[in-house]
C-alpha cells in the first residue's frame, strides 16, 4: 500500500516535470515560430532590396552604356573639330601664299602683255607707221593682250595685237573716200593746207567745199582739184 503511494507520487512528479517540459517546449516553439516569421520577413525585405538593387544595377549599366556611346560620339566630334581646325589653320597659312601667287601671275601677265605690245610696235616702227600711233591705241593693244592672257589663249601672234589696234581705227569716223576704176579705195587726208589721198583710212577728212576728184588715167591715183 505504501509502495503504491510512493509510485503514484513519483508518477505525479514525472507528469509535472513533463508538463513543465511541454510548457517550455511550447514557449520555445512559439519563440522559434516568431523568429522564423521575423526571418521570413527579413528574407522578403532582403529579396525586395536585391530586386531593387538589381533594377538599379541595370539602370546603372544602361546609363554607363549611354555614357560610353555619348563619349564615342563626343570623341568623333572632337576628332572632326580637330580636323576642321587643322584645315582652317592650313587655309590661314596658305592665304599669304595664294596672294603672292596671284600677285605673281598678274605681274607675269602684265610683263608678257607689255613685251608683246612692245614687239608689235617695234615691227610697225620698222615699216614707218610709228608716227600715226596714238596713246589710246597703245592702251587698247595692251588691254587686248591682257584679256587674251586671262582667257588662257596664247597672245604671241602679232596679227592679233594688230587687230586690236586697228579695230578702234575702223570704228572712228572715216572721211571722204574714192574708189578708182581698178577697184582701189583711197581716203582723203590733209596736212597743213595740203590735201592728198592715201590708202590709210585713219585720219581721213571730209571733201572740202569747192573741190572735186580727178583720177590719173595712167596710175589710177585720185587728185583733188578746185572747181
Amino acid at each position: 500500500m505504501a509502495r503504491t503511494e510512493k509510485e503514484l507520487k513519483s508518477l505525479e512528479a514525472k507528469i509535472k516535470a513533463l508538463e513543465r517540459d511541454f510548457k517550455n517546449l511550447s514557449r520555445s516553439l512559439k519563440k522559434f515560430t516568431r523568429t522564423q516569421e521575423q526571418s521570413k520577413k527579413r528574407q522578403e525585405k532582403i529579396e525586395k532590396f536585391v530586386k531593387v538593387l538589381g533594377n538599379d544595377v541595370r539602370k546603372l549599366q544602361e546609363a554607363q552604356n549611354t555614357l560610353e556611346k555619348s563619349n564615342a560620339v563626343l570623341q568623333r566630334r572632337m576628332s572632326d573639330l580637330t580636323n576642321v581646325l587643322k584645315q582652317i589653320e592650313l587655309l590661314v597659312r596658305s592665304i599669304p601664299t595664294a596672294k603672292e601667287e596671284m600677285y605673281e601671275k598678274e605681274r607675269l601677265k602684265a610683263l608678257v602683255a607689255a613685251e608683246l605690245v612692245k614687239l608689235y610696235f617695234q615691227e610697225i616702227a620698222s615699216r614707218g607707221f610709228k608716227r600715226t600711233l596714238k596713246l589710246s591705241e597703245v592702251i587698247n593693244a595692251y588691254k587686248f593682250t591682257i584679256r587674251r592672257l586671262e582667257e588662257g589663249e596664247k597672245a604671241n601672234h602679232l596679227e592679233e595685237i594688230k587687230k586690236a589696234i586697228e579695230e578702234p581705227r575702223e570704228r572712228e569716223k572715216i572721211g571722204f573716200s574714192y574708189t578708182n576704176k581698178k577697184g582701189q579705195t583711197y581716203y582723203l587726208h590733209k596736212r597743213g593746207k595740203l590735201y592728198y589721198f592715201s590708202r590709210e583710212s585713219h585720219g581721213s577728212v571730209p571733201l572740202p567745199v569747192g573741190y572735186y576728184v580727178k583720177e590719173n588715167p595712167r596710175t589710177g591715183m585720185p587728185v583733188l582739184k578746185k572747181k
